[in-house]
Parts: C-alpha cells; structure tokens; sequence
C-alpha cells in the first residue's frame, strides 16, 4: 500500500530525526562526563607533598567514579561511532536525490543543523518556498530510501 504524501514526509522527518536523537545523547553523554570529571576534582595533586601528608585538600576518586567515567566514555565513543554511520547512510540517500536545492536543504537541516528559518535567505528570498522544498525533499527522501 502506497503511503499519503503527508504520511511519506512524517516518515522522512522521523528518519533524518534519529541523526539528531543519536547527537543529543553524545551531547548528554559529554555534559555528563564533565559533571563527573568536576565531581572528582582536579586532575594533578596542586598543593600535596610527595609523601601523601597534608596539602590541598585533595580526594582520588574512587572506584565507582572512575567506572562511571569510563562508562560514559564507552557510551560516547558508541554514540560517535552511530552518529557518523547514520550520517554516511543518511548522505548516501540524499545523494541519490537529482534535484539539487532539493539535496542542499536536506543537508542544510539534517546533516548541518540548520533552521529553515535561518538559511532560506541564502537560496531564495521566499521562506513559503523553501517549506515548500523542503516537503518536496522530504518526499524524495523517502522515495530514495525506499527504492529496491
């Protein structure tokens, strides 16, 4: 059964969507690993004597932490790691799209992150244009992905 033209374009969002799912969590995998990295203090002993006695008030970490922390590295290696095999795939579709305003806007706000709002000026002066386009584009994407 052929989707709706809606129904093919809220299949495309959702799609070009995961990139920027898969982006939020690095993100919040890295805001995450500095919280901790300042929950453990500073990095080199500033202040402590070579015997161990005394100074700056410094504690090592402990166990956990340092698993939690290699964790969350493990965590944002893995969502690198899926972010850029999901953009090559991604590109790799958009790419099979023959119009080319139609290919930059994708990429523009599904690769770049940009806003429509904020970049329409560069290809014409009409924002009513572009969403235009860019339901177009959504439409193409989801042809280009579902071809055999």
């Amino acid at each position: 059964m052929e989707l709706s033209k809606k129904e093919q374009r809220e299949w495309a969002k959702a799609e070009l969507g995961k990139l920027w799912e898969i982006r939020e969590e690095g993100k919040w995998a890295s805001y995450q690993i500095k919280k901790l990295e300042r929950e453990m203090g500073p990095r080199e002993l500033s202040g402590s004597s070579l015997s161990g006695e005394g100074g700056g008030g410094y504690q090592a970490p402990t166990i956990e932490q340092l698993n939690k922390l290699q964790e969350l590295y493990d965590q944002l290696e893995e969502y690198k790691q899926r972010s850029i095999e999901l953009e090559l795939h991604t590109l790799r579709i958009i790419d099979k799209i023959d119009d080319g305003i139609l290919r930059v806007i994708l990429k523009r706000v599904y690769i770049s992150g940009q806003r429509l709002r904020h970049m329409y000026k560069s290809i014409t002066p009409s924002y009513q244009t572009v969403k235009g386009w860019h339901s177009q584009a959504l439409e193409e994407f989801y042809r280009k992905a579902n071809e055999i």
